[in-house]
């Protein structure tokens, strides 16, 4: 199968399982410069399958970069309010969204912390607005990687750079199952398999679970109402009452859960690197005491590290702990892509930060305050870090105090 080839299914999988775009369906793409050849190809099928309208946002990274290092100390906490008003616009109107990610690691590798964090804290509080508005799933939203040259230099250091970017194109096809030759089936036969162990996982009614792994001995407390997710997502929007079924990541191997925002104690170790405000975290260990860290430390670039627990009183608490084995392909690969969206589905991780709403049972008409006192965080932060490996073992126990082994040696333990 050649390039192109692949190509046209990664832009298919975007809209038939990604996005599941609705016919009379319009569709805003959110993508950076260098993506423009897999635009083109996402905007033909967009239209081949019946979309009203495509319109195309492009982001360049490097202008965030420019106002990071020349902008006035008295306008870093200006934000720009049209992309936040287009957001809840869209949201209203029912529109699906597309975002194309792609990973520059070098571009914030030197710049001002500090100053990134005044942005950040600004930029992010806005943010939490539209979100608690519009909750991301009133809509059929979803993401597709790209890779571009700086990436592939990352990934593959040690390659001619054309060598590098043909080889990280091949793990993102792998990963996202665009080199499959019935792409959308196999996609199909994948979230039925998730699907299932969330499914089975919800019956269990687990209190709590228990991570187990050098440098790690986690216990985490699960809300009463938790309910775990994975695989597809289903949108609830009341104005447009039809639901409909989307992907939110492609990849996604991950079933996940919401932890008790003050039932997380322990000790718990990074397995890989963490890219967060475009500067990679290494080496992070936290010790959690009633959910909330007590302390934190990192290898490389742990102000970062530190400056984003410190955002808000909830970043220092979890929202998140998902379950991914071994042997998922982006894991098989055995590559660090230096990039969340990507790594997170090569391990078991958890997110400092608020939770995710449809996480708890009824949590989509509950209030902030109402979530809060069933056990979700809140925060302006979402940050995903790994913490699963071949040595990791997971046990969930029951109200009951039964026990169910959900991972052993980083692979799943129980069939569905």
């Amino acid at each position: 199968m050649d390039f192109q080839t692949k190509l046209e299914h990664l832009a298919e999988l975007a809209i038939r399982v990604g996005t599941n775009l609705q016919y009379g369906q319009r569709l805003n793409i959110y993508a950076p410069l260098e993506s423009i050849e897999l635009v083109r190809l996402i905007t033909r099928k967009a239209y081949q399958a019946g979309a009203s309208l495509v319109v195309v946002f492009w982001t360049e990274e490097a202008i965030g970069l420019e106002r990071i290092v020349h902008s006035q100390d008295e306008f870093l906490t200006r934000v720009a309010e049209e992309p936040f008003r287009n957001y809840e616009e869209f949201t209203q109107r029912g529109d699906a969204r597309l975002r194309i990610r792609i990973s520059k690691p070098e571009v914030f590798a030197n710049a001002d912390a500090d100053r990134m964090q005044v942005i950040s804290k600004a930029t992010n509080a806005r943010a939490k607005l539209s979100l608690d508005k519009f909750h991301s799933s009133m809509v059929n939203w979803s993401i597709v990687p790209f890779a571009v040259p700086n990436w592939a230099e990352v990934v593959f250091p040690n390659e001619a750079p054309d060598i590098g970017l043909e080889k990280l194109w091949d793990a993102l096809f792998m990963a996202t199952r665009a080199d499959q030759l019935e792409p959308v089936q196999a996609w199909q036969q994948h979230l039925t398999q998730l699907e299932a162990r969330r499914d089975f996982l919800n019956l269990q009614k687990l209190q709590r679970l228990e991570f187990k792994a050098p440098n790690t001995n986690l216990t985490i407390e699960l809300p009463v109402l938790h309910r775990w997710e994975g695989g597809s997502a289903q949108t609830i929007n009341p104005n447009h009452p039809s639901s409909i079924r989307y992907v939110p990541n492609l990849p996604t191997e991950e079933v996940f859960t919401v932890p008790h925002r003050l039932g997380v104690n322990g000790l718990v170790a990074a397995t890989k690197p963490l890219l967060a405000r475009g500067k990679i975290i290494e080496g992070i260990v936290m010790t959690f005491k009633d959910g909330k860290v007590t302390e934190a430390r990192a290898s490389k670039n742990e102000q970062t590290l530190l400056q984003i627990l410190e955002l808000d009183e909830g970043a220092s608490r979890t929202g998140e702990v998902a379950l991914v084995a071994e042997s998922s392909p982006v894991a098989r690969s055995g590559l660090l892509f230096q990039e969340t969206l990507f790594d997170e589905n090569a391990a078991c991780h958890i997110a400092m930060g608020s939770a995710y709403s449809y996480t708890i049972q009824g949590g989509d008409s509950m209030t902030n305050e109402q979530l809060l006192e069933h056990g979700a965080n809140n925060s302006q932060v979402h940050m995903d870090w790994m913490i699963g490996s071949s040595q990791m073992d997971v046990v969930g126990i029951r109200a009951d105090g039964s026990k169910l082994e959900l991972l052993s040696a980083g692979q799943w333990a129980f069939e569905v």
